[in-house]
């Protein structure tokens, strides 16, 4: 399937549209639950290969749901004018990690 990321952005924007703002933050919990469950089917079925295989396709799913969801979440901020909050509170948990990260490659050089 070929489509370019300008379609798929038109394609979340339009479902957002249609279904408003309730509805797809209900919809954003449910999909985080449906993607938490196929996270855990991934770790307890990851000897059966038969079981993997299915694990692995309900994780691709689930992963595909909830960037949809998000990206209609992010259009919300947009909307309430808390894009560049998100940005800056965004930036602070990516600097955190990094300094966690290397406080760990510290830990493990001594």
């Amino acid at each position: 399937m070929n489509i370019t990321q300008l379609e798929i952005i038109s394609y979340i924007i339009a479902i957002y549209e249609h279904y408003g703002r309730a509805q797809q933050l209900r919809q954003t919990q449910e999909e985080c639950a449906e993607l938490i469950v196929a996270i855990n089917k991934l770790f307890r079925n990851n000897q059966d290969s038969m079981s993997s295989n299915k694990a692995n396709n309900d994780f691709l799913e689930e992963v595909a749901d909830v960037e949809i969801m998000l990206v209609q979440c992010k259009i919300m901020l947009q909307e309430d004018g808390k894009s560049e909050e998100y940005k800056n509170v965004l930036i602070k948990k990516l600097k955190r990690q990094a300094a966690r990260m290397r406080g760990q490659e510290n830990e493990v050089k001594q």
